[in-house]
């Protein structure tokens, strides 16, 4: 495994736990405005990192 590959796993670690500390928190705040939008954030992030030829 490549340096890159090792990088670009270690990115969607960290992006995939933030998404689920956020889900978390958009559960016990019933749906908060800014933790929704800090949410659709990450999961565009993620699908960047996953998928980086496909236009988002």
């Amino acid at each position: 495994m490549s340096d890159q590959d090792s990088a670009k796993d270690a990115a969607k670690s960290a992006i995939y736990e933030a998404i689920t500390k956020q889900v978390a928190e958009i559960k016990t705040s019933r749906g908060q405005e800014g933790a929704a939008e800090a949410l659709r954030r990450l999961a565009e992030a993620y699908a960047w990192i996953t998928y980086p030829n496909n236009s988002h």
